[in-house]
């Protein structure tokens, strides 16, 4: 078959002509749609047209209003969410949107069909028969209205139906947080600092981390090249990670701290500088070697094979020492006739709140406490 050609001869690409005002043209179609695109140089639009190759193999160029929410979300993330947010945050989108939305009736239908009431009537069940607290479904709701929000930019709705959806949902406030009290972060270090494979395995990253208030990821990260003994700091420069990223598969990632603000450099009191010399002496009588991850290497609390202890996995191991330490503690005020000091179960990040409440109960400036803490607003 015989190739058009241009009015100077160049072989023309399928689909393209050249129109009597010397223009060219491409022509193509979405959905049964006719769609053109013009140029007056025909090696600028053989480059428009690679582009939009490029989008229609990436999901880009599409009738967004036929999708389901389900498709929508997904090539939403692709295209502005991915290259924009840390690993991390990506892939929390990706979690909260297939364990509370994908798959059910609201994430089948089609976008240009999706109802408010529908949405409603779906976060209300999320807060009565799951259970979900406010703070949960608020979180969900600004993903969910950033979604929509690409589709209303791009014509397919007309408003966004997600708009100030929480007015509408009766929800459990979120359970407040407590810090810990001296006493208790006393019981519980005690405990720890019996012969045993408590000591052994959890006191100085469970201590250092009360010590100092950094994040899980910030703490479980740290290598050995990040504590300087001598200059007496520990650089926080980084944060680990266990989550999808790529795939629905769970894998180890190391991305920058929370904020910009999170790179900073933390004090090393003599007191922490010891635990840290203790768990350096455990990896070298376990003979334990560091795991690789993403370049990064010689991390300072490992598991026996190498790797980060992981948040899932350390708090359940956590959960299984306050047991213990509270059986114990209550064995000992019997003994004792007094009250026991029971340490209520709690994640790592109470650690967290327990570090900036003593600052503050030792009156140090808020300004201070925001620089410790890695934050960039003192409101916070």
């Amino acid at each position: 078959m015989q190739r058009r050609k241009s009015s100077d001869g160049r072989v023309l690409p399928d689909g393209v002509s050249e129109r009597a005002d010397g223009r060219y043209i491409y022509r193509y179609r979405v959905n049964g749609k006719p769609q053109y695109i013009y140029d007056r140089d025909l090696n600028q639009l053989k480059k428009k047209i690679e582009a939009l190759k490029m989008d229609v193999a990436s999901g880009i160029n599409m009738d967004i209003g036929k999708l389901t929410l389900d498709e929508w979300y997904t090539q939403y993330l692709k295209i502005y969410r991915k290259r924009r947010v840390k690993e991390r945050t990506y892939s929390n989108n990706v979690n909260y949107y297939n364990w509370y939305i994908r798959d059910s009736i609201l994430g089948r239908t089609k976008l240009k069909d999706i109802m408010r009431t529908q949405i409603i009537v779906h976060f209300q069940q999320l807060a009565d028969k799951q259970n979900l607290s406010k703070s949960t479904l608020e979180a969900l709701a600004g993903m969910l209205y950033n979604a929509m929000q690409q589709a209303c930019y791009d014509r397919a709705l007309i408003v966004n139906p997600v708009t100030a959806i929480m007015r509408e949902i009766k929800a459990k406030p979120s359970a407040k947080r407590y810090a810990l009290s001296k006493e208790q972060v006393k019981v519980l270090i005690n405990f720890l600092k019996q012969e045993g494979t408590w000591q052994n395995v959890y006191l100085p990253m469970i201590a250092i981390g009360l010590s100092t208030g950094l994040r899980y990821g910030e703490l479980t990260g740290l290598r050995w090249q990040d504590v300087d003994f001598d200059k007496k700091i520990i650089d926080i420069n980084h944060t680990a990670n266990y989550d999808t990223k790529d795939s629905s598969k769970k894998e180890f990632f190391v991305t920058t701290p929370k904020t910009s603000n999170g790179v900073r450099k933390f004090p090393l009191t003599e007191e922490v500088a010891e635990l840290f010399r203790m768990q350096k002496a455990y990896i070298e009588r376990m003979n334990i070697k560091s795991a690789e991850i993403d370049g990064y290497t010689d991390f300072i609390f490992i598991t026996r094979k190498g790797n980060p202890y992981t948040h899932e996995a350390f708090t359940r191991s956590y959960r299984k020492i306050i047991e213990r330490c509270n059986e114990e503690e209550t064995s000992n005020a019997l003994k004792e006739n007094r009250e026991p000091v029971l340490v209520p179960y709690h994640s790592p990040h109470i650690w967290r709140y327990s570090f900036c409440t003593r600052l503050v109960e030792q009156k140090v400036s808020y300004e201070n406490i925001k620089i410790l803490m890695g934050h960039g607003d003192i409101r916070v």
